[in-house]
C-alpha cells in the first residue's frame, strides 16, 4: 500500500475544487482526473509533489506505456497528469519545483495521439432488429410493460440512458408524439432542454411505449410528477425472501438497471446486444437512409439534440463496410437515360385529362 501524503491530499482537494468551479467540469470527468493523479502517486509511493523530478516523471511515462494500456487510455492519463502539474506550476508553493517546460515532456507522441483518436467502428442494431427485440419482450405485468417501453423509448427518441432514468410521466407530450427533455428535471447532456419528436421507427415500437403510458395513467392512476420508468418495488415475503410486487414511485438511483434490461431483451430475442446509447447510432443510420434533403437531415440532427449536422454524422453516422461497398457499386452502374419521346409519352399519359381521351377513343368490343 502506498503512503498517503497529507500535503498532496490538501492540494488535490484544491485542484478538485478548481476543476469543478473554474473549469466547470462534470463529476465523472473530475473523478477520472483524480484517478490519473492517484495512479502516479502509487508509482512514487506518495512522494510530495514538491519533490517533482523530471527523470522520475519520464520513468512513470515509460512504465505506463509498458503496461499494455490502449493508446486512448495512455493519452488520457498523461493529459490529465499534465493538466494537474501545469496547474501546480502556477502555484507559489510549487513554482520553484515544477516548470511548465518540464511538464511538457509528458506529452504523448504524435503516433500515440493519432492512435488514440482513430475512428473505431461502433456497430448498432438495425431497425428490423430493434423491432424484433421489442415484439419479443413479454408485456403481461407492470414491470414487463415498463421494460418493453424503456427499450421502445430509446429507439423512439434517442434519449440517453441518464435521461431515460430521470424522465417523469409529465414529460410525455399530451398528443403522444414525443417527449420533453426538461433540463430542470431530466438529466440531459449540457443541461440543454429540448422537445424530441418520435422518430419514424414503426408502429410496433410506438405502440409499446404508448400502451405503457396509458397503463400508468388509466389503470394505475399515476400522477404527472411520478417517474416514467420507475424502479421495481420489492417486498420481503413470509420466508424473508424479497419478491417483485410491482412498480415503486421513485427513480432508479443509477442507469445500470436500464442497461441490464436492454441486455436481457436483446439476448432473449437472439439479437447481438448493444447498449442503450447505441440506439442513437441506429437512428442516425436510419436517418441517412430516409432523409431526402439537407433540410430533412438537419431536422433529424436537431431532433437528436445536436446543433450541427456534423456532430450527428461524426459521432453516430456509421456506414458499415458492406453498405459502403454496396453504395459504391450502385454508383458505378451506368445510368439509363430516357429519350425525349419516352419522357413525353410518360408526361402525357400522366395527365388525367389526356389519359381520359385515350380511354374514350378505345374501340368497343
Amino acid at each position: 500500500m502506498s503512503y498517503v501524503n497529507p500535503a498532496n491530499e490538501r492540494v488535490k482537494r484544491e485542484y478538485q475544487r478548481w476543476l469543478k468551479e473554474a473549469e466547470r467540469l462534470k463529476a465523472s470527468t473530475i473523478n477520472h482526473a483524480l484517478l490519473a493523479i492517484h495512479h502516479y502517486e502509487q508509482f512514487t509511493n506518495g512522494a510530495d509533489f514538491k519533490c517533482w523530478s523530471l527523470d522520475r516523471a519520464l520513468e512513470y511515462k515509460d512504465v505506463l506505456r509498458s503496461q499494455g494500456n490502449s493508446a486512448a487510455t495512455f493519452v488520457t492519463k498523461m493529459r490529465a497528469l499534465q493538466r494537474f502539474f501545469h496547474w501546480l506550476a502556477d502555484r507559489p508553493t510549487y513554482r520553484r519545483a515544477i516548470s511548465h517546460e518540464q511538464v511538457n515532456y509528458l506529452n504523448p507522441s504524435n503516433e500515440e495521439i493519432a492512435l488514440a483518436h482513430q475512428y473505431r467502428r461502433k456497430s448498432s442494431a438495425t431497425l428490423s432488429e430493434a423491432q424484433l427485440v421489442i415484439r419479443s419482450m413479454p408485456h403481461s405485468t407492470d414491470t414487463q410493460l415498463r421494460d418493453r417501453a424503456i427499450v421502445a423509448c430509446a429507439f423512439l427518441t434517442g434519449a440517453r440512458v441518464s435521461a431515460l432514468r430521470t424522465l417523469k410521466l409529465k414529460h410525455v407530450l399530451a398528443d403522444g408524439t414525443g417527449i420533453l427533455q426538461d433540463a430542470n428535471e431530466v438529466e440531459v447532456k449540457f443541461s440543454k432542454s429540448q422537445v424530441t419528436t418520435f422518430f419514424p421507427v414503426g408502429d410496433d415500437i410506438r405502440r409499446a411505449f404508448v400502451e405503457y403510458v396509458e397503463h400508468l395513467q388509466l389503470k394505475l392512476g399515476w400522477r404527472p410528477d411520478d417517474p416514467l420508468f420507475p424502479a421495481t418495488e420489492q417486498r420481503s415475503g413470509e420466508e424473508r425472501v424479497f419478491r417483485v410486487v410491482g412498480l415503486s414511485r421513485r427513480h432508479w438511483n443509477t442507469p445500470d438497471p436500464i442497461r441490464a434490461r436492454f441486455k436481457r431483451a436483446f439476448e432473449a430475442a437472439g439479437v447481438p446486444y448493444f447498449p442503450p446509447h447505441r440506439a442513437r447510432n441506429s437512428l442516425t443510420t436510419l436517418g441517412l437512409q430516409i432523409c431526402n434533403s439537407p433540410e430533412a437531415l438537419k431536422a433529424w440532427s436537431q431532433n437528436s439534440g445536436h446543433e450541427s449536422v456534423l456532430t450527428t454524422l461524426r459521432s453516430y453516422g456509421e456506414v458499415s463496410p458492406e453498405r459502403q461497398a454496396e453504395l459504391l457499386r450502385q454508383m458505378a452502374r451506368p445510368i439509363a437515360h430516357e429519350d425525349d419521346v419516352t419522357k413525353l409519352a410518360k408526361a402525357l399519359l400522366g395527365n388525367p385529362e389526356i389519359a381520359s381521351l385515350f380511354q374514350k377513343q378505345r374501340p368497343e368490343n
